[in-house]
């Protein structure tokens, strides 16, 4: 028994013995109706303190059970948000399957990986699976553990986005060239601009729709700079700060020109890695590339190209008319280099308590709203 149960039995009986001497008194014929009086108090008075321990008794049940139920809900919460992404949907079915060699066996895989989107996410959108590099990691680590994969697409379709999370997704993919041995082809059927150009150069062969874009090769940070309206409008800004530079790019604190310097130094050290990272994947000339993005309308100056103009410029190494004339491409290429007998291409989604899938088929666009979001007023590295 418990200590509550002795508790509650214990008061229980001390109230009984109480009850038991005022039926004594009331049955007693030398009683006086004083005592009668205030035997009916006394007895009103303990009917009083059952009614409130009763009501006590069901409050602390109530508190009991509603402690329990957050903690069950915060084990279930903590549960999910730190569980692997175990629940990781793939297509049982593959969208395509093609022949590859009649005197092969077996069948291999092809995961085609989209990135879409803004790369990065939050900032200048809605977060969705196609554009984190959580989203990538995991899919290559499934990617790597699976059976008879040959090959990731990465079906590429951004404008670019921020300048970490770019470099982040070219690393990830570059790890898993070097650790899996296992070929990596980027097709691009509209457009795969800065951040996305960058993460394209991972691929050993970049793809694109005859009619889409590529290139935007550079690093820039975007400010806005309210100083003179706020003076017009007696607008001040006042930041207390362990540094000069700290509020360096505050929309109301007029821009100093010490702050460009060493923001300059920043976005030409990120647009370094960004060229080097093109040079090793188009084997072009670091050098050049460094000289040319000084140069309006350049391969590096920012300046971003149709797929005929940049396979002269040697940023692609194909187009095609249309997405399964590239796929039949990449099976017949498969010949030379697998014995399989045929080949299905296998479409990567992922769905979690912390994502969404969006993607339904390659290239189709979502259906899911997308809650616009406020631009930051901080400064941010893009590739975009």
């Amino acid at each position: 028994m418990s200590w509550f149960d002795r508790f509650h039995i214990g008061k229980y009986f001390t109230w009984k013995k109480e009850k038991k001497a005022d039926d004594e008194i009331f049955r007693s014929s030398a009683a006086t109706p004083e005592d009668l009086s205030a035997l009916q108090l006394a007895t009103h008075r303990r009917l009083m303190r059952v009614e409130d321990e009763l009501l006590r008794q069901k409050g602390s049940r109530i508190r009991r059970t509603a402690v329990f139920l957050v903690l069950i809900a915060g084990l279930i919460g903590t549960a999910l948000y730190f569980s692997p992404a175990s629940d990781v949907e793939v297509k049982k079915k593959a969208f395509l399957t093609l022949p590859v060699s009649a005197e092969g066996s077996g069948t291999a895989r092809v995961i085609v990986l989209t990135i879409d989107d803004v790369i990065g996410g939050h900032i200048h959108g809605d977060q969705v699976p196609g554009n984190t590099v959580r989203y990538v990691h995991e899919a290559l680590e499934w990617a790597a553990k699976e059976k008879n994969v040959t090959e990731i697409i990465l079906y590429l379709d951004t404008p670019g986005g921020g300048a970490a999370a770019s470099a982040q997704i070219y690393n990830e993919l570059m790890r898993f060239r070097k650790t899996t041995g296992k070929e990596i082809t980027a097709y691009v059927p509209e457009a795969a601009l800065s951040g996305g150009y960058y993460i394209a150069c991972a691929a050993s062969q970049i793809v694109t729709a005859s009619s889409a874009f590529v290139g935007s090769i550079g690093v820039i940070t975007r400010r806005e700079n309210k100083h003179r309206q706020g003076q017009r409008k007696g607008i001040e800004d006042h930041n207390t700060k362990s540094g000069p530079s700290k509020d360096a790019f505050s929309q109301w604190t007029k821009p100093h020109p010490d702050d460009d310097v060493w923001a300059k130094a920043n976005i030409d050290d990120s647009f370094e890695l960004f060229l080097e990272a093109v040079a090793k994947a188009r084997n072009l000339d670091l050098e050049t590339l460094k000289n040319e993005s000084q140069v309006r309308g350049s391969r590096t100056s920012g300046a971003y190209f149709t797929a005929r103009i940049a396979k002269r410029h040697g940023l692609i190494d194909a187009f095609v008319n249309e997405y399964y004339e590239f796929l039949e491409l990449r099976a017949e290429a498969m010949k030379k280099t697998t014995k399989f007998e045929s080949v299905e291409f296998i479409e990567y989604t992922q769905k979690n308590s912390r994502t969404i899938m969006v993607n339904t088929a390659p290239g189709a666009k979502s259906d899911v709203a997308r809650p616009e979001f406020p631009e930051e007023e901080r400064p941010r590295l893009e590739w975009k």
